[in-house]
């Protein structure tokens, strides 16, 4: 399953709220490498849960994420499932 890891999870938890974020902000509220969040940005937007977006700014390099709707959905359905589990309501 794509969302069986917590920084994935986390990931889409913090776009759900922002319409976009960029790279180096997501790498210090998730408190992990470049290369480690590269690899799980990576999974999610191959999966169509986020959408990529790489610019230029300031004669620098920048990439910027937003959660698709399709990861919206993925995510309220994960959250949902894990209250249910919660509650002792499979």
């Amino acid at each position: 399953m794509i969302l069986d890891s917590r920084i994935r999870v986390k990931a889409l938890a913090i776009l759900s709220g922002l319409e976009k974020a960029e790279f180096k902000y997501l790498k210090e509220k998730l408190r992990t490498t470049d290369g480690n969040l590269s690899s799980h940005m990576k999974k999610l937007e191959e999966a169509g849960l986020i959408r990529v977006e790489k610019a230029i700014v300031k004669g620098k390099p920048r990439t910027y994420y937003s959660i698709t709707e399709k990861g919206k959905k993925v995510l309220m359905e994960y959250l949902e499932e894990i209250l249910r589990e919660m509650s002792g309501k499979h």
